[in-house]
């Protein structure tokens, strides 16, 4: 498990039970890494007021300002895809993002989105490859924005999300949230 003393979160909604979580995994059709499931009944996402993760694979660094949680009520209010409570926080909600990635982007549902910041997304793969493997990013930044599962049966998880502007960044979910620096360390990396 990460670190916790390090990341500080402002909670966005109640801590799930693993039944929810479970119910989640069922209603989606996945299956997500035990270390995101602890997480998820440990913090259930939240706004991260100083997380910089440094990739695993580069020197790259990012501000992640929000990770998603599972909002109880909206989790279980009819169609998962369609019908969220009027006052849920659609933003953070990992149901809502989830399907979210599969229509706007023609992402599979191998591929999870579970945190953002102003100017990139973190995915993470359900994918047996690369299973857990975090990315960050955004379809602005690649050849192109959508996904496409044609192209991806002749190459990896990692270089179809490359092309559509994802790069790896940690191995596991407990790799990425360990790997966060200092807002010094973060801001240096801009010169």
């Amino acid at each position: 498990m990460y670190n916790s003393n390090m990341i500080r979160f402002r909670a966005r909604f109640s801590l799930p039970q693993q039944k929810d979580i479970l119910f989640f995994e069922q209603k989606a059709k996945i299956s997500l890494p035990d270390d995101y499931k602890a997480f998820l009944l440990k913090q259930n996402g939240g706004i991260a007021e100083n997380f910089y993760p440094k990739s695993m694979f580069a020197q790259e660094v990012q501000n992640v300002s929000s990770l998603f949680g599972l909002h109880v009520t909206s989790l279980y209010y009819g169609d998962l895809k369609q019908n969220y409570a009027k006052d849920t926080d659609k933003s953070s909600d990992l149901t809502y993002q989830y399907y979210s990635l599969q229509l706007l982007y023609e992402h599979p549902e191998s591929i999870i989105l579970i945190a953002s910041s102003l100017i990139s997304y973190v995915l993470m793969s359900l994918d047996p490859e690369h299973y857990g493997r975090i990315y960050c990013g955004h379809p602005h930044e690649g050849e192109e924005q959508f996904y496409n599962e044609e192209r991806a049966e002749s190459t990896s998880v990692d270089e179809e999300l490359a092309y559509v502007g994802f790069d790896a960044f940690a191995n596991s979910f407990t790799e990425f949230m360990n790997s966060s620096v200092s807002k010094a360390e973060y801001e240096a990396s801009f010169s």
